[in-house]
């Protein structure tokens, strides 16, 4: 399988991704991590940790960098990929979800299978 997962910079979103990175060692699954520039305050620093992590589990998978959430969607929906795994989703004292913006879009928009990890 073919895996994009998104980094948005937050602690929840790199999570995420050492589950995607640990399920990726155990499946076989081909990984590609898409930074949203849009939601980070300074991309190098990310990519440096992302790349940090990437090293540790001795795993290797490509760094796309997108504008946006509407570029992640494009990135997303083309034909190299099977999933997109974002971050995100908190329970309102009603006990309803509330997505971040990113993440409603990515649900509403995206093609393919959409993996929403919390």
């Amino acid at each position: 399988m073919n895996v994009v997962v998104s980094i948005d910079g937050s602690d929840d979103a790199f999570a995420v991704l050492e589950r995607a990175v640990g399920r990726a060692r155990e499946t076989g699954d081909d990984l590609t991590v898409a930074l949203v520039e849009s939601a980070l305050d300074d991309a190098t620093t990310v990519a440096d940790r992302v790349r940090e992590t990437l090293s540790e589990a001795s795993l290797e998978a490509a760094i796309e960098h997108v504008a946006d959430d509407g570029e992640l969607v494009e990135l997303a929906n083309g034909e190299r990929f099977d999933r997109l795994v974002v971050s995100g989703g908190e329970r309102t004292p009603t006990g309803k979800l509330s997505f971040s913006r990113t993440t409603e879009f990515v649900l509403m928009n995206a093609n393919v299978s959409v993996t929403l990890a919390r």
